[in-house]
């Protein structure tokens, strides 16, 4: 059965899946991630000097400057710029969002991630980053690929995310020969089996080498057995996926004038979301979880309990703003178990606690980004 939304709120959802995908990096620290953004990119956009593990992650966006700006853990956004980026500058830092010209941005975003040390790092900042993340891009050291902290730290993530992401295997040239490769490929299919769309293999310099030579014969060449088009080739088709999925989730609702009494009394307007300050956003969040437990009252059952989730999570796409972009960041706080023994109003008091947390958290300050940054 369809879903029922007006006007509005159908061109919002509609605005949502023509929005540009987001393309995350990720992987352990010197696993060729910067050379590879280099290679996305095709500049040498972030300097070394930011990619260690303690500093925030780089949102690059389509854009005619290299500014943006800077979401600190307390909230706060502040004005930045490339030319300022250090590691004096970003250590109080959630994220930096900058704008680049770059081919490749118009196509899709890309969320530069600090090179992992450990797997703890991914319930926190990686987990964050893959909120906001349409498909990610795993780098793994062809040497030493897909190792036990690597899987600890994948296995973290949203199970969304496997769908359409890629494991790429970096530097294969410093692998022997064709046998090794197709020796450490088999490994990958076994162990990764079910985690990722799809392994590539690359030696990201030799690529990029080609990339700059495709109009020769030798750069076609070197092009294809580097595996500078595998890559593309993938990264196309994880976009391809991403959005008929959006079209999927959009044929799932259908226009209708009459707007709910409940949807109205806590429904709010696009330029209300995009609000700078984000207070009326935050508080609206709150709102909505606590109408939600109105209608299902009284809530004597941990099963009533789930069924006001989902009740929560239904309307958050509509009254609140586009489905995959809140639910992706609620769906974590909602991801533990509960069973027949635990009293049903700690329960509840203990999901509002985490939904008023994240509603004033940093993260949620990037929620409702202007339409077009």
């Amino acid at each position: 059965m369809l879903r029922q939304v007006n006007s509005s709120q159908y061109a919002r959802l509609q605005r949502w899946t023509e929005r540009k995908p987001r393309l995350a990096l990720m992987g352990e620290f010197s696993a060729g991630k910067s050379t590879l953004l280099n290679f996305l990119t095709g500049s040498d956009l972030i300097p070394t000097k930011i990619t260690a593990t303690q500093l925030p992650a780089i949102w690059l966006t389509k854009g005619d400057n290299e500014t943006g700006y800077a979401i600190g853990y307390d909230g706060t956004r502040t004005e930045t710029s490339a030319s300022e980026l250090s590691a004096e500058a970003l250590g109080d830092k959630a994220l930096i969002r900058l704008n680049f010209q770059s081919e490749v941005l118009s196509d899709y975003d890309i969320i530069d991630t600090p090179g992992i040390s450990d797997p703890n790092m991914a319930s926190n900042s990686l987990a964050l980053v893959a909120m906001f993340s349409n498909f990610v891009v795993w780098c793994t050291h062809a040497t030493q690929a897909w190792r036990q902290s690597e899987r600890v730290a994948w296995l973290a993530l949203p199970e969304r995310m496997r769908k359409n992401s890629i494991l790429l295997v970096t530097r294969t040239d410093k692998l022997k020969s064709e046998s090794d490769v197709a020796k450490v490929r088999r490994r990958l299919e076994r162990e990764t089996d079910g985690l990722f769309r799809e392994i590539v293999f690359i030696s990201t310099l030799e690529a990029a080498r080609a990339k700059a030579a495709l109009d020769t014969t030798e750069g076609q060449v070197l092009w294809e057995t580097s595996g500078g088009r595998a890559l593309v080739s993938a990264i196309e088709a994880s976009l391809e996926n991403v959005q008929s999925q959006r079209q999927v989730a959009l044929s799932r609702y259908e226009v209708s004038e009459i707007e709910s009494e409940t949807h109205s009394s806590v429904a709010i307007s696009h330029q209300e979301i995009t609000n700078k300050n984000n207070d009326q956003y935050k508080l609206s969040i709150i709102n909505l979880w606590d109408n939600c437990c109105e209608e299902n009252e009284p809530i004597t059952t941990n099963i009533q309990i789930r069924s006001t989730l989902d009740l929560f999570l239904a309307k958050l796409d509509i009254d609140i703003y586009a489905q995959q972009e809140v639910n992706d960041l609620f769906r974590p706080l909602f991801a533990f178990d509960f069973g027949d023994s635990m009293n049903p109003a700690k329960v509840l008091n203990q999901i509002r606690c985490e939904v008023g947390d994240f509603s004033q958290s940093a993260w949620c300050n990037l929620v409702p980004a202007p339409e077009g940054s």
